[in-house]
């Protein structure tokens, strides 16, 4: 009921006289909340740790899909992402669930939840079978700066699963929701403008402040305040990283750093557009042909030293990889692995791979038929032309593309139309 009343007092109160006139009283007043940026589980002993979920909510949301997970080591294909897919099965061969190495001392899994949330409570799920491997573990939250906001040892491993609710301030969803509503209101933009701004710069609610002012005329938007609101967006998107920057969130707010740019200083603009440039990270498909051995994209023209991301689809009948590799390399790298077993895999879980090989440099893991994966390469430092090939036994020889590199994309896709 007190969440209904704060927000009826805040629509009533928006445009009320305040000391400072940026300010909207209700929403600015409500306490920042103590946010979480990583949520972290880990064996104080020896042993083997496994995870069949973990879904972390936020104001009863889960935003565990947001999240991008690592862990001190991996084995059986285990990755840490299997963690945040969705998928609550506790029986291992359903391919979900993570795995550290077999004894290891003192193994962890952690989520970067990719931005500063409230969460509200933390649910794990175990793996079954071998449920007593998780007994004693500790999960601890943590901030921004890695400061411990929450933690819990000694926790009894869960029979299936185990619900921890993180002390939190409910006042946070009334202050997001206000932000959400203030430009429905259509009272005053310029002051909802200005707090929104004085809210950005504060890397209070950044996101949610961002989004909303979008929706603003533009007419209302201060060229004195745009200029720090966009730099501290930008700030902020520094420290994204990569694996998150193609989330829809990220997206958004780096286009309102975009629009914001607009009305800086010439000079100063133009740097921001160029460092928004740099941490906008590229999406390529790359789906299989079924039946054909190949690749649909035969050709990817990528900026020097910049991360891109690939989602490689494989609607064929047969499984493929995807292996990036260095100019001139791809027939010795493929023919390495041509008797390797299937079962020999590397430390991210993945199949037909030299072990340790520098001429390597990016690849997906063995994908069956109707599935997919979603990766992120690092583009090389140097131009060239690059190489990607599929290792499956046999494939090699058909089933290649290539990665050019260069610093000018554009001026490259317009010399070079069509791959020859």
């Amino acid at each position: 009921y007190w969440h209904a009343e704060l927000l009826r007092r805040f629509v009533d109160r928006t445009t009320a006289d305040v000391p400072n006139p940026g300010d909207a009283p209700l929403l600015f007043a409500l306490p920042k909340p103590v946010t979480a940026r990583y949520v972290r589980i880990e064996l104080p002993r020896q042993g083997t740790l496994t995870l069949a979920e973990v879904q972390i909510f936020s104001d009863d949301t889960n935003v565990s899909k947001n999240c991008v997970a690592k862990q001190s080591s991996t084995d059986h294909g285990g990755e840490a992402k299997r963690a945040l897919d969705g998928n609550t099965n506790a029986e291992f061969q359903s391919g979900t669930q993570t795995h550290t190495n077999e004894g290891e001392n003192n193994p962890w899994w952690e989520a970067d939840l990719q931005a500063d949330l409230p969460l509200s409570a933390i649910v794990v799920w175990n793996r079954a079978g071998f449920e007593d491997r998780l007994d004693g573990f500790t999960l601890t939250v943590l901030d921004g700066e890695r400061q411990e906001i929450f933690k819990k040892s000694g926790i009894p491993a869960p029979r299936l699963s185990s619900r921890f609710e993180i002390p939190h301030d409910p006042s946070a969803g009334v202050r997001r929701a206000a932000i959400r509503a203030l430009p429905m209101l259509g009272k005053d933009p310029e002051k909802v403008f200005a707090g929104l701004a004085a809210l950005i710069q504060k890397n209070e609610e950044l996101p949610a402040a961002a989004k909303s002012i979008m929706q603003l005329p533009r007419t209302s938007w201060s060229k004195e305040q745009a200029t720090p609101a966009a730099e501290a967006v930008i700030e902020w998107a520094r420290k994204v990283p990569v694996a998150g920057r193609t989330s829809q969130d990220f997206i958004e707010v780096v286009q309102a750093a975009n629009e914001l740019s607009a009305l800086m200083p010439s000079d100063r603009a133009a740097t921001a557009r160029k460092v928004l440039k740099e941490l906008h990270v590229d999406v390529f498909v790359i789906k299989t042909v079924r039946e054909q051995m190949r690749y649909d994209t035969p050709r990817l023209v990528v900026e020097v030293g910049k991360p891109f991301q690939i989602i490689f689809e494989n609607p064929d009948a047969m499984p493929h990889n995807m292996v990036f590799v260095q100019p001139g390399t791809l027939q010795a790298v493929a023919e390495s692995v041509q008797t390797q077993a299937p079962d020999k895999l590397d430390g991210q879980g993945r199949a037909y791979l030299p072990a340790n090989d520098s001429r390597v440099f990016a690849a997906s893991k063995l994908i069956e038929a109707g599935q997919k994966e979603t990766f992120t390469v690092n583009a090389p430092g140097q131009e060239g032309d690059y190489e990607y090939v599929c290792t499956f036994p046999g494939h090699w020889a058909i089933m290649r593309g290539k990665l050019i590199v260069t610093k000018d994309v554009d001026g490259y896709l317009k010399e070079h139309p069509a791959d020859k």
